[in-house]
């Protein structure tokens, strides 16, 4: 009774039972404008008119100015609740708002809304309201709290509800959605909450004897009255709190900032460094980068711009600044902030789910995105912070990017450019107006693109004859190549002569002629001829055949190749590269295999097997194919790497709007994703950004290129988001310090 009485005089078990309300209810009202904010979002999306776009959009922006003014209001209306029945010992007087009085002239829509919400709440937790009554009426020694009107109460809640929304600036239509979203986002998962504030009174020993129910148990012996740790709940790393993510950083000190610089150990009090410092030397940085981005041409700048280097520079200056001030360490806080920001960055730097082109964009986004860590640190645990809302629009749109030819402009990657340029000049740590409306503008942006994209893929589609056709051609050549090829030894610029240029001609006969043709019968003997004779055993076998062939293969390749829609230049240099290794295997009286040459396997290969590039050297395909090498070799080592039984079964469970990216044989790459399923031939269409098609190809031969290395399966999500995940393991895996380092 002395520790209750305690509790009772100087109000702490109260400020701790409305911060553990505080907290939760704080996450139900933001997933509920969060929700209400992506339903806006798609509306403005699927607006066929722009005035209705600009209307969505309007209303987004104006719920989003008013987010945090309504839910500091409702809070503090709750507070409220709890100091007057603290010093009067009597329930509070509600709030007169017409829209929850039935004698009012409120339209009765809204009446019976706010109605429906009180009964829903009555309703759903009657139990639980009455025993957080009884503990409250124990805890103050009163008895004229009621279900209703304690601060928790049907009544009570709604009627603050009701009267913050009163004060919101929005139409009776939005207020009445908003009606709606408080009640599936607040009301209906009002029991956890309530189950906490109970849990609050009963460990300080309040009518412990009166039950709790239980809600359905997941797992058998789990309990859900106690409020499960982080690693139990399962939350992502996207929306953990900062000091769940601190938590876990401590288990790696080694790795921090202090140690590393200052050899200061954990836990250590000392002078540390003042934050505003470190925004001050960010926003030097950001001056000098903007500088350098005027005086060298964008794509220059981009080609050898490197995270590791900025955070060795700001390692550098760091050091200095703490010593030249006088200081010994970093704020903790800092520290991690610091180190978790830039390990995100230069891991999604080397991501290959990210065209390198746009990995080398996106990294610049670094300091702006570290002094908003650094001053508010929600951005870690809410995926709707405005700066996290920006990443995840651009990382959506940077999926698909593709360079464009010299003539065309680049009008996506001159938005990410502008928005760069306008962060790094005029971003305030803290003040997020700028970034809102950026995000705006590029919202609009990427709707009229995708206007125009469907408009290019429903020309696309409608010719569904002409597809099919052109899939099945297709399939059947790729399958002819594949059979004739398996196990053969070639050099890699024969197997993108037969792979490329060789395949177009031989779909295209088909497309003008059909298998019984002299045209389609004369290619492929010509196709027979080149793998025979590339064999260097073959020569050994029947030289005096052996030199008859290849004459007839000289002669007839770039005429052939010509017909394939390559030019003269570029089929005389493939006839040119044959006749050279036709040259090598008669000096060598096959004895000795062309340079450049592998074996073709179709079949299975070892799950996590390194995949090797078939691409002409240089290629941008070559190049990532290195890349995907070196980047799975480190997430390997993460224990994020998938095999290739789980990337077939992604394969194999495709949904529409996947991305793919595509290695083709001349070394190119290109994304597409998935379209549409024509239902007869089971073919499966991928499309580019732009709407034009790029592959269509069925289940089967998507696994087989799978399989050789010709596809990666692309992941479209927030770029912070996945390399938090991807790199977070650095601090859990002690072999991984250099990772982080």
């Amino acid at each position: 009774m002395r520790d209750q009485r305690k509790y009772h005089i100087d109000g702490s078990l109260l400020i701790n039972l409305q911060h553990q309300v505080l907290t939760q209810l704080s996450e139900l009202l933001n997933a509920m404008f969060n929700s209400l904010d992506d339903a806006l979002f798609e509306l403005a999306e699927n607006a066929k008119e722009t005035s209705k776009q600009n209307q969505y959009f309007d209303v987004m922006h104006s719920m989003r100015l008013q987010k945090d003014n309504f839910c500091s209001q409702f809070k503090s209306g709750f507070t409220q609740q709890f100091r007057y029945i603290y010093n009067h010992r009597e329930p509070a007087p509600q709030q007169a708002d017409g829209l929850f009085d039935l004698n009012s002239q409120a339209p009765s829509t809204l009446q019976e809304a706010m109605l429906e919400l009180s009964q829903t709440l009555e309703n759903n937790e009657a139990e639980l309201l009455n025993q957080l009554t009884e503990r409250l009426n124990h805890y103050f020694n009163i008895d004229s709290l009621t279900p209703q009107n304690m601060p928790l109460g049907s009544r009570s809640f709604i009627a603050l509800f009701c009267h913050t929304l009163n004060k919101l600036d929005a139409t009776q239509s939005l207020r009445l959605v908003l009606c709606e979203y408080f009640k599936r986002f607040v009301v209906n998962k009002m029991r956890p909450l309530l189950i906490e504030a109970n849990q609050v009174l009963i460990r300080q020993g309040i009518l412990p004897k009166v039950n709790i129910p239980r809600k359905p148990s997941p797992s058998k012996g789990h309990s859900e009255t106690v409020t499960p740790s982080f690693q139990e709940q399962d939350v992502p790393l996207s929306e953990a709190s900062f000091s769940q993510l601190q938590k876990i950083l401590s288990r790696r000190h080694e790795l921090s900032l202090n140690s590393r610089l200052f050899a200061v150990k954990q836990n250590h009090q000392g002078p540390a460094l003042d934050t505003k410092l470190i925004l001050s030397l960010l926003s030097r940085l950001r001056d000098a980068h903007v500088q350098t981005m005027v005086e060298e041409p964008s794509h220059e700048h981009q080609s050898h711009y490197e995270p590791r280097d900025l955070r060795l520079l700001l390692e550098h200056q760091l050091g200095l600044l703490v010593r030249q001030r006088g200081n010994r360490m970093l704020h903790q806080a800092d520290d991690n902030v610091i180190t978790l920001v830039a390990s995100a960055f230069e891991m999604m730097h080397d991501d290959p789910n990210y065209p390198q082109e746009m990995a080398q964009l996106l990294s610049q986004f670094q300091l702006p995105v570290m002094q908003t860590a650094l001053t508010d640190k929600s951005f870690f645990s809410d995926p709707k912070h405005p700066m996290r809302r920006l990443i995840k629009i651009i990382s959506l749109a940077a999926i698909g990017w593709e360079r464009q030819n010299a003539e065309v402009r680049d009008l996506l990657h001159e938005e990410f450019t502008s928005i760069l340029v306008q962060l790094l000049q005029n971003y305030h740590p803290g003040v997020y107006e700028l970034i809102e409306n950026l995000e705006k503008d590029f919202q609009k942006f990427i709707i009229m693109e995708t206007k125009r994209a469907r408009q290019v893929e429903q020309k696309t589609l409608t010719n569904d004859s002409v597809t099919t056709r052109h899939a099945n051609n297709t399939s059947l050549v790729n399958q002819l190549i594949q059979d004739r090829t398996q196990g053969k030894i070639l050099p890699i610029s024969i197997l993108y002569m037969i792979k490329g240029p060789f395949a177009t001609l031989l779909k295209n006969q088909l497309s003008d002629h059909d298998e019984t043709s002299s045209q389609w019968q004369q290619s492929l003997k010509l196709l027979d001829d080149i793998l025979w004779s590339i064999q260097p055993q073959s020569y050994a076998a029947d030289q005096q055949y052996w030199v008859t062939v290849t004459q007839d293969v000289i002669s007839s390749l770039e005429s052939a190749l010509t017909k394939s829609r390559l030019s003269q230049e570029k089929a005389q240099q493939l006839t040119s590269t044959y006749a050279e290794i036709i040259a090598h295997i008669k000096e060598t009286k096959g004895l000795v295999t062309p340079a450049n040459s592998i074996k073709i396997d179709h079949t299975m290969t070892i799950p996590g097997a390194t995949r090797k590039s078939n691409y002409p050297p240089g290629s941008a395909a070559d190049q990532q194919i290195h890349r995907l090498e070196r980047f799975h070799l480190r997430i390997s080592e993460l224990g994020h790497s998938q095999s290739l039984e789980q990337q077939s079964e992604a394969l194999r469970n495709l949904k529409f709007g996947q991305w793919l990216e595509l290695l083709r044989h001349d070394g190119t790459i290109r994304r597409c994703r998935l379209s549409e399923q024509d239902t007869k031939s089971k073919m499966l269409l991928f499309v580019a950004r732009d709407g034009h098609q790029v592959l269509s190809a069925t289940i089967d031969e998507l696994l087989q290129k799978l399989q050789n290395g010709e596809i990666n399966l692309l992941e479209s999500t927030s770029f912070w988001d996945r390399s938090l995940k991807l790199s977070f393991n650095c601090f859990t895996t002690p072999s991984q310090l250099e990772t982080v380092v």
